[in-house]
């Protein structure tokens, strides 16, 4: 999770990395409010086998604290209302 979220594109410039980096949060963003990741059984994304649910809820979390210190940061280009909005319907999910 950590390489995705501070990969960059080769020779890119700042401003070509944040674009970058916003494009690849939002994506992941969309795609886990899409597959209702926080729902449990009822998830649109299968766990794997071997996998376990309990897991699910505390790598979310990981994630969304890791895209707000990159908002804190400014290296997402992203409103901070489309995060809050994004947070506040994982709640909802959860």
């Amino acid at each position: 999770l950590d390489l995705v979220l501070d990969g960059t594109p080769e020779n890119a410039t700042p401003p070509q990395i944040s674009k970058f980096q916003t494009e690849i949060l939002t994506s992941l963003m969309d795609h886990l409010l899409a597959a209702d990741i926080l729902i449990g059984e009822q998830a649109a994304l299968p766990v794997v086998s071997g996998g376990n649910t309990t897991n699910i809820a505390s790598n979310v979390c990981y994630l969304t604290s890791r895209i707000v210190d990159k908002l804190w940061q400014g290296s997402l280009t992203k409103d901070a209302l489309d995060i809050f909005d994004f947070i506040i319907k994982l709640i909802s999910q959860a």
